[in-house]
């Protein structure tokens, strides 16, 4: 199985009835995780991000449900072969599914990450990025992506240049946002989903 890796565009769900018929789609329990978010647009992310999840199974015939660890990790029930991972900066929300670890994230490119930076890169990923702030934000998200990988016990001792080498990073173009996935070496299949289709399939 090919790693598979979804990018949804939320804005769509300001439709209230689409954002109804794809809630209705979600599991009960992203349904109650939809609920207790205060903000109309982390309820947004969150319902395309279940909706991606529940996709990801669907286009690989795996007949499973999606769970979240304590942490909030999510997973595949009765599948610890497969890695899921998920990530939302509005307004996008971006999924992956893959046969082994791997991670994914998005980041704006405007956030200021200066404090970060002093704190958590190494001198070479700090001589790399210098001032360019693309490629400060691009550290930052392939960070992201090692911990969701790797989940090291010490920040400030990760080095984003230290993968193995069957690994790698992959960019995609999200204008003003850093988009990167860290996944194995190899085929990938990347799809952009709209939403509105999305209500009108008959997903799980």
């Amino acid at each position: 199985m090919k790693p598979m890796i979804l990018l949804a565009d939320v804005r769509s769900l300001e439709d209230p009835e689409l954002c109804s018929r794809l809630y209705n789609k979600l599991c009960e329990e992203r349904q109650t995780a939809t609920d207790h978010l205060r903000h109309k647009e982390d309820k947004d992310l969150s319902i395309a991000g279940g909706i991606l999840l529940d996709l990801l199974l669907e286009q690989n015939s795996i007949h499973a449900a999606i769970a979240h660890a304590p942490d909030g990790r999510p997973f595949v029930v009765g599948h610890p072969e497969l890695t899921v991972s998920l990530t939302h900066a509005y307004p996008y929300a971006a999924a992956i599914l893959c046969e082994r670890p791997c991670g994914i994230d998005l980041e704006a490119r405007d956030r200021d990450l200066e404090a970060i930076v002093r704190r958590y890169y190494s001198e070479e990923e700090k001589a790399y990025a210098g001032s360019d702030q693309n490629r400060i934000t691009d550290i930052w998200c392939r960070k992201e992506c090692y911990v969701k990988w790797n989940r090291p016990a010490e920040l400030r001792k990760m080095n984003t240049f230290a993968i193995p080498q069957d690994y790698c990073y992959l960019s995609f173009p999200v204008e003003g946002f850093s988009f990167e996935v860290l996944l194995p070496k190899g085929e990938y299949e990347f799809r952009e989903v709209l939403l509105r289709q999305c209500a009108e399939e008959n997903l799980r």
